[in-house]
């Protein structure tokens, strides 16, 4: 009796849970189909305004084309999408994900481009929803224990809602640039639709009481979160324009514009002038035209100019009309103003993010600067307002420019001069100058963004066809390979096993049960020496045919070759089991085998696979590479926690060497080494973690600081003022 009330409870237990899955499933499809309809809209209006911008009529004709399929299977798209995903929430399996379509030794780069997109995207999401992310797959966990009705947290992953969306418009032919435009409007959409999904189920979870305990904390700034470190072998820097715009805290703001104006009013003779026109002072206009006139003058300086400078130059200037007569004096509310300003640009040239080719751009605006402090007395106070919004974006975008020779400098160099040579007295120059620096910065962005996403796909192609190299080398020594099936050992195998690393990883089961096949396909190939192996062979070679083929077909390489080499392989078997002739027992031993009874040479497979550097001589063991990579993995613990990549640097390059700006690129995980790339995007240096974070620690290289250089220098200013007032 007691039994049947237990599993009566657990009945009970596992109807309620299995209740909160089937909300939390219905949750994701109808966030999904959301967002499936946004992306599509979005997809279409880009398609749109792509063909219209298109010189060639065939151009045009091809795009509509593309927007025509689109549309066409765009149900069908919807409903595998949610499908796909459905199904990964019906079973606690570890979900098998989208592979790709690249191979080993002759890569597309359209497809390669497709997975640093997925991984650029994916890796960004990771980082934006860690915390929430991480609270739901402590949930999912709990709650395994309490219910069946459970799927995997994996499939929850960012990675997997991704590679899902590339699967489901696979089927669909069209040109590699088109698909990235999907894939962008679809990255647009995720984070938001995850950001829901992640929340929801989280609070659902909580309501059911499955450890409420855990709390979202407050969510610092998007841009600043650290990353988590990802059971992955490489990171990646997100390809995407981040705004140079921080968000402004107002009462922080209303605070800094009370200190401004109280120290301007400071000091103030007992009966001030406050009006323009007061005979004892000069006009604010004669004060305006003369600045003007000292705009060029000043703007070769390379130092901020000083107050006492500007005010005796101001005096000279417009004393020069008057015969030489001084009669006048600067009133005391534009001396303050151009005394703050003096400060301000004092502070901008001791920012150490500058580089001196942007500090020299900076400070030929102290001039202007002063105008439009003088003509608008919301510019202390306003944190968007125009010029402050120049400044800050300045020197944001010329992070990375260190030459003066520089293409994107000299473009910013122009926009700077026509700004000195156009600004009078209207502020409306600094957000045309704005308008245009944004224009300037999204089309080098974008030129950038190409080469650095070359840059990344060769690095991670490098690294995973050195680590595929490395277990060919180890399983193939010594062993005999037929010229007939080399193509399978060297090329489609190998190839596969590529896939699974970059989808993978190496620590994953896809990349370690296509290492075990390639062990059993070399080792088959051998002439059995005795009658174990001879029955092993017998028994195995159906189910080890059918999963090479299986694995081969779900690779999308060419299916000829494919046909053939598994053709090949069964009649090697058939000729193997046939031809066997068991010696006996004292020479049953692989070590009879050597190199000289294999068609080729070790060497050979790298000349067949293309752009393979050669390897150590020294083939490791599984054991000994294992334990390798987890002392790479326990390197990249001793670099600060905010190091990741996106970030710029200035690095040590050497003694008696200038050093180099650059930013990190990628982090390789299982070799923990950093590669820093230039403005253009382009690899200038590779780092281990071990010496990089000592060069961090000595201060020889050092962060750059991602800051407002502008709302920096006031902050600093309206500090200082506090403490003298």
């Amino acid at each position: 009796m007691a039994a049947k009330i237990h599993n009566i409870q657990n009945h009970v237990k596992d109807d309620k849970y299995k209740k909160i899955i089937i909300k939390a499933r219905l949750c994701i499809q109808k966030q999904l189909t959301e967002m499936m309809s946004a992306v599509f809209t979005d997809t279409d209006e880009m398609f749109f305004d792509s063909a219209k911008n298109t010189i060639t009529e065939d151009d045009r004709s091809t795009i509509f084309d593309v927007m025509r399929v689109i549309r066409i299977e765009r149900n069908t798209i919807v409903k595998s999408y949610i499908q796909k995903i459905t199904n990964k929430l019906t079973t606690k399996k570890d979900a098998d994900t989208v592979e790709s379509c690249d191979e080993l030794s002759l890569v597309s780069d359209d497809d390669i481009e497709e997975l640093v997109a997925i991984n650029s995207i994916s890796n960004r999401s990771d980082n934006l929803h860690a915390e929430a992310l991480s609270h739901l797959q402590a949930r999912i966990e709990h709650l395994a224990l309490k219910t069946r009705f459970i799927f995997n947290k994996e499939t929850l992953l960012p990675k997997q809602f991704c590679e899902d969306f590339i699967a489901s418009i696979s089927h669909i032919e069209f040109d590699s640039n088109s698909k990235l435009i999907c894939i962008k409007v679809f990255s647009t959409h995720i984070d938001n639709t995850l950001r829901t999904i992640y929340d929801t189920i989280n609070q659902l979870l909580i309501d059911a009481g499955i450890l409420p305990q855990i709390k979202l904390t407050p969510k610092q700034s998007t841009a600043r979160q650290t990353p988590t470190q990802h059971d992955n072998h490489y990171n990646m820097a997100p390809l995407e324009r981040q705004s140079a715009e921080h968000p402004a805290n107002h009462q922080h703001t209303t605070d800094m514009h009370q200190v401004i104006n109280s120290y301007i009013r400071s000091s103030m003779p007992a009966n001030p002038v406050t009006k323009i026109n007061e005979k004892n002072f000069y006009d604010r206009q004669q004060i305006l035209e003369s600045l003007s006139n000292l705009q060029l003058k000043f703007a070769q300086t390379n130092q901020p100019v000083s107050f006492d400078l500007i005010t005796n130059s101001l005096t000279s200037n417009i004393n020069a009309g008057t015969g030489g007569l001084v009669t006048k004096q600067v009133n005391h509310i534009d001396e303050k103003t151009i005394e703050v300003i003096e400060l301000l640009f004092k502070e901008i040239l001791n920012d150490s993010t500058l580089t001196n080719t942007i500090r020299t751009l900076i400070l030929k605006l102290q001039i202007p600067t002063i105008k439009v402090a003088m003509l608008d007395q919301e510019f202390f106070n306003d944190p968007d307002h125009p010029t402050r919004n120049f400044l800050n974006t300045l020197s944001y975008v010329g992070i990375g420019i260190t030459d003066d020779d520089d293409s994107f400098f000299c473009s910013i160099e122009i926009i700077i001069d026509t700004l000195l040579n156009d600004f009078e007295q209207d502020s409306a120059s600094f957000q045309h100058a704005l308008d245009s620096l944004n224009i300037l910065f999204d089309k080098e962005f974008e030129k950038c963004q190409k080469k650095e996403s070359h840059t990344q796909k060769n690095i991670l192609q490098q690294h995973a066809r050195k680590i595929v190299l490395q277990e060919l080398q180890l399983y193939a020594q010594g062993k005999i390979i037929s010229k007939q099936m080399q193509p399978l050992v060297l090329k489609l195998w190998p190839t596969r096993m590529y896939q699974h690393y970059i989808n993978h990883g190496k620590s994953s089961d896809q990349w370690n049960e296509a290492i075990n096949t390639l062990r059993l396909i070399i080792n088959t190939l051998q002439p059995p020496c005795c009658h174990k192996e001879l029955q092993f062979l017998i028994d195995n070679q159906d189910s080890l045919i059918q999963t090479i083929q299986d694995e081969l077909y779900d690779s999308k390489q060419d299916m000829d070759t494919i046909n053939l080499a598994i053709l090949n392989l069964s009649e090697s078997y058939l000729d193997l089991i046939n031809s066997a002739d068991i010696a006996e027992p004292e020479d049953n031993s692989f070590d009879k085998f050597s190199l000289d009874t294999f068609s080729g040479t070790i060497s050979d497979i790298q000349n067949m696979l293309p752009g393979l550097a050669a390897a150590n001589s020294h083939l490791a063991t599984d054991e000994s590479t294992a334990t390798a990579i987890n002392d790479k993995r326990e390197q990249l613990q001793h670099l600060p926690k905010e190091i990741k990549p996106g970030l710029w640097f200035e690095l040590y390059d050497g003694d008696n060497k200038p050093v180099r700006r650059l930013k990190l690129s990628v982090i390789i995980m299982e070799e923990a080494q950093l590669i820093f790339v230039n403005r253009q995007g382009v690899k200038i240096m590779e780092k281990s973690a071990l010496d990089f974070a000592a060069e961090l620690e000595q201060q020889i290289s050092k962060i750059i600081a991602d800051h407002s250089v502008f709302d920096a220098a006031l902050s600093s200013v309206i500090t200082a003022l506090s403490k003298s007032a």
